[in-house]
């Protein structure tokens, strides 16, 4: 299953906290002095991991690790994002920490090296302190090693965004993720009812490859009466972040005999980790959503 992809940003497979870094909302700041320790580059682990690395399928952007513990995340060729590193070699797979200018903890990462000598990555910067990735996704992003060298073109923007910045940008990202699980789910609800004249719980027939979990949001199928209402939950696993419901129902159009469906998504208007109970209610036709979230577009 592929979600819709931010241009130009290689970090949409390796964190979605990533995607979508907007420039207008992040303000270039002037350099500053580290304030936390370097990646120790006399250590084999971390003399390696220095230097520039890319994905293959996207050589206009990229990542670049420095032996003073900086790292640069190219959002474009000539736009990157700095935070600092520390690294772990002895944890396994290696351990990685990210902070901002301030010394702030904002993600974490695991990573490790191929036979091939290229760069297994997986990341969560997420503006806050978040459990530590401690496992793989069953696709991590592969980087290929282009350079030992650390050098910024200096016709490259370097911006510096402080933890709250990466934070406000991660949850919005996240739960643009879980509206998007949501629209899958609608449809493939929608498919059903085309197919066999009801709803049922076999998503799985329809669509391919959708998590029942993510590290921020549990998914939840809920036939509320297979003739006419269904609903799918995007229930947030922390705090800051919206919950959305899907729901897709019947109508009987008044030129026609044949049933149809029609589907919204529902957004709280407050973030919430609390499962919702109240059904969605029917009126003039329409179905409106339950006390506490809105519609979105």
């Amino acid at each position: 299953m592929v979600l819709c992809q931010k241009k130009g940003i290689i970090i949409s497979s390796i964190a979605l906290t990533l995607l979508g870094l907007g420039m207008e909302s992040l303000v270039l700041q002037p350099p500053h002095t580290s304030v936390i320790l370097a990646a120790q580059p006399q250590d084999a682990v971390a003399k390696k991991i220095v230097g520039k690395w890319q994905v293959p399928t996207n050589l206009s952007s990229g990542i670049i690790f420095t032996e003073d513990g900086k790292i640069y995340v190219f959002i474009t060729a000539i736009e990157a994002i700095q935070l600092q590193y520390t690294i772990d070699p002895t944890f396994k797979p290696g351990f990685m920490m990210f902070r901002d200018g301030q010394g702030k903890i904002v993600g974490t990462a695991i990573f490790d090296f191929t036979e091939d000598g290229e760069l297994q990555l997986d990341l969560n910067i997420s503006g806050d302190e978040q459990p530590a990735i401690t496992t793989f996704k069953s696709q991590p992003l592969v980087f290929k090693k282009m350079s030992d060298s650390t050098i910024i073109p200096s016709l490259v923007t370097i911006k510096t965004p402080t933890a709250s910045e990466l934070k406000a940008q991660a949850d919005q990202d996240t739960q643009l993720e879980a509206r998007q699980y949501i629209e899958i789910m609608n449809r493939g609800n929608q498919t059903i009812y085309t197919e066999y004249g009801l709803f049922k719980p076999n998503l799985e027939e329809f669509i391919k490859g959708l998590p029942s979990e993510t590290r921020n949001y549990s998914y939840n199928l809920k036939i509320i009466n297979e003739q006419t209402l269904v609903q799918s939950i995007a229930l947030a696993k922390r705090p800051g972040l919206k919950s959305y419901i899907g729901i897709v129902y019947t109508i009987q159009p008044s030129s026609v005999n044949n049933m149809t469906t029609k589907s919204i998504i529902c957004e709280s208007d407050q973030p919430t980790q609390q499962l919702i109970s109240q059904v969605p209610l029917f009126t003039n036709r329409e179905v409106i959503c339950p006390a506490g979230f809105s519609i979105v577009n």
